[in-house]
């Protein structure tokens, strides 16, 4: 699977909050494409570094992924991009009229990887294996907060991923450690059957969670302007991801329009 998601927008008015993602097995015929019309040399030094083949092609993937999504929303080169390992945003090498560069982030679990781009909003993502033989109630009781810990204990395995992948997304959208999560209640009011609106501290996230592929669970999170900003967000607004074909109508604002032939199916919903 080779799979590209998009967002509706956050802010009704402006369009602003789109967010683009990408999900693909690393053993995929478009993500051998994708490895070989997007990797640098940087790319290839960084996975050399794992002693693991696993890990070598999931970093490689991984890095490619994001290269050719943050060329479809940016129009800019992919391999024009430089990724900080401690920042949240992307460095463009060339010059560009972007008043800000893009938010990423990037997961992978077994042959999964998953990548996501922001424009405007921190975004942060995860994915993980869903693995029958962990003890989810032991690992739920030493990092999840009490009420988290029931829901564990009620839901098994489902409800342990379904936690786990919300707070490692609401982590990286926050910029901080997920240690830093570690037993706080994160409270939190469901959009619609798989978002949920999520407060930490002074701020909020949307979360999106689904199932992709088989036995992996998908996080999604985007962090909400501050209302004192007077961004004119919606306050309904729902993070539904969804594949979008070409031949559908073009979107207002930004679309992928990319000649890889990966791009060439897809195109961002800002307009739903």
């Amino acid at each position: 699977m080779f799979e590209i998601l998009s967002s509706v927008a956050l802010n009704r008015e402006s369009e602003q909050g789109e967010i683009a993602v990408a999900v693909s097995d690393v053993h995929d015929r478009e993500a051998e494409r994708i490895r070989t019309s997007f990797a640098t040399s940087e790319d290839h030094r960084r996975a050399a570094r794992y002693r693991s083949s696993n890990r070598r092609i999931q970093s490689l993937t991984a890095r490619c992924a994001l290269r050719f999504l943050i060329e479809t929303v940016t129009q800019i080169p992919g391999k024009a991009w430089r990724f900080d390992a401690s920042s949240r945003r992307a460095q463009s090498c060339l010059p560009h009229g972007l008043a800000e560069r893009p938010f990423v982030s990037v997961s992978h679990s077994q042959s999964l990887i998953a990548c996501a781009v922001s424009i405007d909003r921190a975004v942060g993502i995860d994915v993980e294996h869903c693995r029958p033989d962990r003890d989810v109630e032991a690992l739920a009781a030493f990092a999840f907060a009490d009420d988290e810990i029931d829901a564990v204990c009620a839901g098994g395995a489902n409800a342990f991923y379904r936690i786990w992948t919300m707070r490692e997304a609401i982590a990286k959208a926050a910029g901080v450690d997920l240690a830093t999560l570690h037993k706080r209640p994160l409270r939190g009011t469901n959009v619609n059957p798989v978002v949920t609106r999520v407060r930490l501290d002074d701020r909020e996230f949307l979360v999106e969670q689904r199932v992709c592929a088989t036995n992996y669970a998908l996080g999604i999170a985007v962090a909400l302007p501050p209302a004192s900003q007077g961004m004119g967000y919606d306050p309904h607004a729902e993070l539904t991801l969804k594949p979008i074909r070409s031949n559908q109508s073009r979107p207002r604002s930004r679309a992928f329009a990319s000649d890889h032939p990966a791009a060439s199916a897809w195109a961002i919903d800002a307009s739903s």
